[in-house]
């Protein structure tokens, strides 16, 4: 079992929903799903499909590859520089 114990600023971040949280613009928050589609059996080709939740917006991101994934991760890396330095 495993037992958190929330410090007061935790207890704060706990008690509301991440939309409502006032976070600092400069950092992302996402939520990664992965998962394997194809064939159980190992017959065909099995590939790996990716999501991100963003929980401050509520949009959700799809991708088939992990090309795709990194892709979007980079741009979002550039967007928080670019949003740091004032550009």
């Amino acid at each position: 079992m495993i037992i958190l114990q929330c410090t007061a600023i935790d207890q704060f971040l706990c008690e509301k929903p991440m939309n409502e949280l006032p976070l600092p613009t400069n950092y992302r928050i996402f939520l990664l799903t992965v998962w394997r589609t194809g064939s159980a059996s190992g017959e065909g080709a099995a590939e790996l499909r990716f999501s991100i939740d963003d929980p401050r917006s509520g949009q959700r991101r799809g991708f088939g590859t992990l090309n795709g994934l990194v892709a979007f991760l980079e741009r979002s890396l550039d967007e928080i520089d670019d949003s740091s330095s004032g550009g």
